[in-house]
């Protein structure tokens, strides 16, 4: 495959790469001060305007949909429906002001919404994302001390169990949720005991000035970033040496 004519460096600045810069940190900035229940009132709707006028993404919405949801029946219909292993829901979720955390993601809510109508669910996917987009704006400029009243983490025992080892953890996370979130882990896990390195690989931006923005914020609550630039070797010799990295599992829709 022939290589770009022009270097990363070059292709992803310039003034049209530094006017979008300007007004994607200006809004970011603002929504970074909402109250969270407010943030994630505004993400909702936002999700659903974008569900109103966004026809091709919501046909590949709607498609994705349909394969999960056969998916489940089969599952169902061989009676091994499961979330994990254990039995229990493990990882992150917005407590919502009408709806607790557990409640969202337990097994009950997700049967409630997959036989909701198709439509209903491709709206909901929709509403969902801006809502996780938004409050994890708010998120990135909370302390430990305030996430801690809208983040709930399950399963601290696994990871516990993983790192005493002394030979580090992954950490698998599904695509929807709060991302922004993350960058607050560090001080969320000190607070329950857990002090090993924490890192994150993320896909940088095709703007140097935006992605040099994100990255600083995104590390200055002690968050390592790696992404595809750092090679192979640098996040496994974090693993290697005790760190907990996270990987978040992409789902296209």
């Amino acid at each position: 495959m022939p290589s770009h004519p022009n270097p990363e460096s070059d292709r992803y600045k310039g003034p049209i790469k530094w006017l979008q810069y300007v007004l994607a940190r200006g809004l970011i900035t603002l929504l970074q001060r909402l109250p969270i229940g407010l943030a994630y009132k505004l993400g909702r709707g936002t999700g659903w305007l974008s569900w109103k006028i966004m026809s091709k993404r919501r046909a590949v919405v709607r498609k994705n949909l349909e394969v999960v949801n056969a998916w489940m029946e089969a599952q169902s219909a061989n009676n091994e429906w499961r979330i994990n292993d254990g039995g229990e829901e493990q990882g992150m979720a917005i407590v919502d002001s009408a709806m607790s955390s557990a409640e969202c993601n337990s097994p009950s809510t997700i049967r409630h919404y997959s036989s909701l109508p198709l439509e209903a669910q491709t709206k909901e996917v929709f509403q969902r994302a801006g809502a996780n987009l938004f409050s994890g704006f708010t998120f990135n400029r909370m302390s430990p001390e305030q996430v801690e009243h809208h983040i709930q983490v399950e399963g601290l025992g696994h990871l516990e169990t993983a790192l005493a080892a002394g030979k580090g953890a992954i950490i698998l996370l599904a695509h929807m949720g709060p991302w922004e979130a993350l960058t607050q882990l560090p001080g969320f896990a000190a607070r329950h005991g857990i002090e090993a390195p924490f890192g994150a690989m993320y896909r940088p931006l095709n703007n140097s000035y935006l992605d040099d923005w994100f990255k600083c914020q995104r590390e200055a609550s002690g968050t390592r970033l790696f992404s595809r630039r750092d090679g192979f070797h640098k996040p496994v010799d974090f693993i290697r040496n005790g760190g907990m990295l996270v990987f978040v599992r992409q789902v296209t829709f």
